[in-house]
């Protein structure tokens, strides 16, 4: 009995999975999130979103490359959805500085991971996107399955709002191949 339990919870999960559609991105300018932005290549958007104000973009899976596009995220609110009451995401004040975006977004990726990942951030800047000024920086780290992935995020506040780009992608090949595209999708950034 226990067997077909699971057998039917698994059919249930995948028909509904098999419902949810992927939208094309295409590689042209699009405003999302509250900005504009002109992707260097097309991805495909998942129908699935990580929070109120987020969305989820790739172009060979989860695993293989992916960007979290976010915006017009208020004070007091976060930038994931909460996935545990003990690991409580961490709200945005408009205030914050670059080392406290920094750490926003560090530790709303490690709560969303359940607060097994250690994450090493290197390379924080400057970039300017037309009058505003955004915060770019790298974060370095291994997922559950011990493979090693490299982040680039950028981030800005703007109107007292918090918007920005992760990508996300295991550092051997996937990482390096896709960062003059995603270079050039950043410097197309209009705030």
């Amino acid at each position: 009995m226990k067997l077909i339990k699971k057998i039917l919870i698994v059919s249930a999960v995948l028909l509904v999975t098999s419902c949810a559609q992927f939208k094309l991105i295409p590689a042209s300018e699009l405003k999302v999130k509250g900005f504009s932005v002109l992707p260097a290549t097309s991805w495909s958007k998942s129908p699935f979103e990580p929070g109120e104000k987020a969305e989820v973009w790739t172009i060979d899976g989860y695993s293989l490359n992916q960007m979290l596009v976010f915006g017009e995220i208020k004070e007091g609110e976060t930038l994931l959805k909460e996935t545990s009451k003990e690991l409580p995401m961490p709200k945005f004040r408009a205030e914050m500085l670059p080392n406290e975006l920094e750490d926003l977004v560090k530790t709303s990726i490690i709560n969303q991971e359940d607060g097994t990942l250690k994450i090493e951030t290197k390379n924080v800047r400057p970039q300017q996107i037309g009058e505003q000024v955004a915060f770019r920086f790298e974060l370095e780290f291994f997922d559950a399955n011990g493979l090693k992935k490299n982040s680039d995020v950028i981030v800005w506040v703007k109107d007292k709002q918090l918007f920005g780009m992760i990508f996300t992608a295991p550092t051997l090949h996937y990482y390096e191949s896709y960062k003059p595209a995603l270079n050039k999708t950043y410097n197309s950034i209009k705030a």
